[in-house]
């Protein structure tokens, strides 16, 4: 959650009257003195007061319209009206609004069937659920059914004996569109499931990642072999009937799925699972059929051929920790000049680059140097000394050309310059530079954070297009299927880019 969140210091929710909540020191200081300190006052007060005179409204669509605010409260815009926050406060408020409106949302809402034209249901198995066929039901008999199209994604795990009664309704309603995947009843009768624990959880981690996100495995049965060892508590394995999806005829899956699209008017997909190990042959082979049968969406999954959420309990190897030493440093280093401006400050930022890709970088505030703004590159030099070695920069040509010495030290700004030498440490030793960004923007706690936030960004117009995005979560459709093209996220299920 944003640290310019106001929701992000909420720890109760009240339900009476309404679910509503109160919080006291809502933003970090720094960032409430910025606020108040650049509030457009003067254009907020020119508009009519409201409630008998007691406050001013303005409306977030004439925000966005006024011409150049303050970098900070663009940034305070931007981030209240994002998916992101939206789900934030949706699972803020789910559970409270659906106790404290349970029936009286269902009974509301036929308040205004007589305008209703489309009704969009998304997410686990939304046709077993008794109020949808409530609302179903009282839409038929209320004779509108007739004027409504129903858009449904879900999955295609279904007891169709409990489906029928649904189905029967929907017949009666103008369109009905159904997007579902058909996959197996799970990829496993058992698997583990990884939670990634919130940073305020008093839970001991079993694990931590390459990222530092902590995490706890449990152990999830499916229902069907639950129930068996519930039944037969002192049988430690389940019998050969229990098979497995990477234990089904993988070709046969490709002709299944051709037979069943020949009943699908919009979309279908499905995930074929495969062993480890599996040759990449295999998974080429199971594509070609797929087009040659032509399939219109299908994806091979190989067991731990990705690390995530869902993991097979199965796995003996252990991961080896790699660690490699760092390419020694010419005399001189090309680099690039990066100019930026963050909640209003101005910075500079130096990227020294080897065999073109980044190798060092170095920086702090622009008011402490003058580069004219022609300059987008020049040159770093280490000059070694017995009482350390230093870094000149080297800008211009011929009679042009001007030397700052010790640019390092010219920021006069202990903690920056010790943060980008670890940087570097880590850019020169080989860490992705999509790491480095992810963890850079992490830090929001940090009295550093504009500093923080001007490395992310000068860094990531390094990143190589197609690198996958590590801890990036899409905020349209919350797929981690995320890769980096132009220094910007961009969600392969949805086509969604973090940058806008």
């Amino acid at each position: 959650m944003s640290e310019l969140s106001v929701i992000q210091n909420v720890t109760k929710v009240e339900t009476d009257p309404y679910p509503y909540v109160c919080v006291e020191g809502a933003l970090p200081d720094r960032f409430y003195k910025e606020l108040e300190n650049t509030f457009p006052e003067q254009l907020i007060t020119s508009t009519s007061p409201h409630d008998g005179g007691i406050c001013y409204r303005y409306k977030m669509k004439e925000c966005a319209e006024i011409e150049q605010p303050p970098s900070i409260w663009q940034d305070f815009f931007a981030y209240h009206t994002s998916p992101e926050y939206f789900r934030s406060c949706a699972e803020l408020f789910a559970t409270s609004i659906v106790d404290h409106y349970s029936e009286e949302f269902y009974e509301s809402l036929f308040e205004y069937t007589d305008a209703l034209h489309t009704v969009q249901i998304s997410g686990g198995e939304p046709f077993l659920v008794q109020k949808h066929f409530y609302l179903l039901e009282r839409l038929v008999e209320d004779d509108l059914a007739k004027g409504i199209d129903i858009f449904y994604i879900t999955n295609g795990n279904y007891n169709f004996e409990k489906l029928i009664p649904v189905l029967e309704k929907l017949e009666n309603f103008h369109n009905v569109y159904i997007s579902f995947s058909i996959d197996d009843i799970w990829e496993r009768n058992a698997y583990i499931r990884n939670r990634k624990l919130n940073h305020n959880e008093d839970i001991e981690a079993d694990f931590t990642d390459e990222l530092g996100d902590k995490w706890v495995s449990y152990t999830v049965y499916h229902h069907n072999a639950s129930k068996y060892l519930e039944k037969y508590p002192d049988q430690k394995e389940l019998p050969d009937f229990f098979v497995e999806s990477d234990q089904i005829d993988w070709t046969k899956r490709v002709e299944v799925q051709s037979a069943l699209q020949e009943n699908i008017d919009h979309c279908i997909s499905s995930t074929i699972n495969l062993p480890k190990e599996t040759k990449s042959e295999v998974v080429s082979e199971l594509y070609m059929k797929g087009w040659e049968m032509g399939l219109k969406g299908i994806t091979v999954y190989v067991d731990g051929s990705r690390t995530g959420v869902l993991v097979t309990g199965s796995s003996e190897s252990e991961e080896v920790f790699a660690q490699s030493e760092a390419p020694k440093r010419p005399e001189a280093l090309e680099c690039d000049i990066h100019r930026m401006t963050v909640y209003g400050e101005k910075w500079t930022i130096f990227v020294g680059k080897l065999d073109g890709k980044p190798y060092e970088i170095m920086g702090g505030l622009s008011h402490y140097i003058e580069i004219p703004k022609k300059h987008t590159s020049g040159r770093l030099n280490k000059i070694s000394r017995k009482t350390g070695s230093r870094y000149d920069l080297v800008f211009g040509e011929d009679e042009e050309e001007t030397i700052i010495r010790d640019v390092a030290k010219v920021f006069d700004n202990p903690n920056q310059e010790i943060l980008t030498r670890m940087v570097s440490l880590s850019l020169r030793h080989g860490a992705g530079v999509s790491f480095v960004v992810e963890q850079l923007k992490k830090d929001k706690t940090s009295d550093m954070f504009s500093f923080n936030k001007c490395l992310a960004r000068t860094l990531k117009k390094y990143i190589v297009d197609g690198t996958k995005a590590s801890s990036e979560r899409c905020e349209a459709c919350e797929s981690k299927n995320m890769v980096y093209e132009d220094g910007c996220a961009r969600c392969l299920d949805c086509g969604h880019a973090a940058c806008g």
